[in-house]
């Protein structure tokens, strides 16, 4: 019915997917060597475990308002990320989905509560050099938060520079 992304059999370099589909299926693009760009509709809830994951060229990704989740592992290894952008309908956020990202250093969540991630201690390469940008409203919650207050810089949304 067009609401499943289920798989690519074409590699390319910029994936627009189509307005429509709210559920993209276990590793649909995993390890696309060629991809560089995905553009994402704003009917999309849910990305499912390792649908983007090990996608070496991926270099920064937005995700609009409407996604609700973001499965285990899925944009695990996609080691030249460096940007991150999470809609405010973000209910979950599944472990591992930022394991081997090494290169991030901007993660912008944009719920006004702090979101539960269980993660493994290292998967920010370091925490000290990825930079947590959240709302206002949130901002003390997050520094005290067990897992997100190990980040060295959290800002407000405000105090993004794009």
């Amino acid at each position: 019915d067009g609401t499943v992304l289920l798989r690519s059999l074409f590699r390319r370099k910029e994936l627009h997917i189509p307005e429509g589909v709210k559920y993209v299926e276990k590793v649909a693009f995993w390890y696309d060597d060629k991809l560089e760009t995905i553009t994402f509709p704003s009917s999309l809830r849910e990305i499912s475990d390792n649908s983007f994951s090990n996608i070496p060229n991926l270099k920064q990704v937005v995700i609009p308002e409407g996604l609700e989740k973001l499965i285990v592992q899925c944009f695990m290894g996609c080691e030249n990320l460096v940007s991150f952008d999470l809609p405010s309908t973000l209910q979950l956020l599944g472990w591992e989905t930022f394991e081997g990202c090494k290169h991030l250093t901007k993660l912008i969540l944009r719920p006004d509560h702090v979101i539960a991630y269980s993660a493994r201690r290292h998967e920010f390469y370091p925490y000290g050099t990825c930079r947590l940008y959240v709302p206002r409203e949130a901002l003390d919650a997050y520094r005290n938060d067990l897992y997100w207050g190990q980040f060295k810089h959290i800002h407000p949304i405000s105090e993004l520079t794009l």
